[in-house]
C-alpha cells in the first residue's frame, strides 16, 4: 500500500508541474500587445558646449616603413634604395653623378622571409629566399654571392659582390 501511495504522489507532482508550465505558456500567447508608455522628456536648457580641442598631426606615423627598418630621421627609404638627406643637401647640380654613385640600390632578388632562434643552442637562423630559392642561413653563412654580416628580426645586413645592404623583413 506504501508503494501505490507513493506512485500517487509522485503523478500528483508531475501533473502540477506540467501544468504550470502549460498554463503559463498559454497565458503569455494570449495577453496582447504591450503598451508601451511614453513621457515627455523635457529638453535640456542649456545648449550644448563646444568641444574646445584640436588635433596636432606632428607625431611621427608608426606605421612608417623608416620605422620598421630602423633608419633615422636622417634618410629616405623608398623600395629598398636609401637616399640621405646629406648628401641631397651638400650636392650641387654639377654634383648629380656623384650622388648616383652613393646611391646603392639593394638587389631585389633577395627576400627576407622569417627569423628562427633556439634558445637551448643559442643559434640565430633566417629564411631567406635567394633567386626563387629558399635557404636556412646563419651569421657569416654565405650562398651565391651572398654573405649574410647581421641578424635582427625586422632586417637583415648582407654583403653582395663587395658590396653592404640592408634587407628589410617582407610580410
Amino acid at each position: 500500500m506504501k508503494k501505490n501511495y507513493l506512485k500517487y504522489v509522485l503523478v500528483l507532482g508531475v501533473v502540477l508541474i506540467w501544468g504550470t508550465i502549460i498554463y503559463r505558456i498559454i497565458q503569455s500567447l494570449q495577453t496582447g500587445p504591450l503598451e508601451v508608455n511614453l513621457k515627455n522628456i523635457p529638453q535640456d536648457s542649456k545648449p550644448a558646449k563646444v568641444d574646445t580641442f584640436s588635433l596636432l598631426l606632428n607625431y611621427e606615423d608608426p606605421f612608417s616603413r623608416s620605422l620598421q627598418s630602423g633608419e633615422t630621421e636622417d634618410s629616405i627609404v623608398t623600395d629598398n634604395t636609401i637616399i640621405y638627406k646629406e648628401e641631397l643637401t651638400n650636392t650641387t647640380n654639377n654634383n648629380t653623378a656623384q650622388v648616383q654613385k652613393n646611391i646603392q640600390q639593394a638587389p631585389d632578388f633577395i627576400k627576407y622571409s622569417g627569423y628562427i632562434y633556439n634558445p637551448q643552442k643559442k643559434i640565430q637562423m633566417v629564411m631567406v629566399t635567394i633567386q626563387n630559392q629558399s635557404f636556412a642561413m646563419t651569421e657569416n653563412m654565405e650562398v651565391n654571392e651572398v654573405t649574410l654580416k647581421k641578424i635582427t628580426r625586422n632586417k637583415l645586413t648582407i654583403r653582395y659582390r663587395g658590396n653592404n645592404f640592408t634587407i628589410p623583413k617582407s610580410f
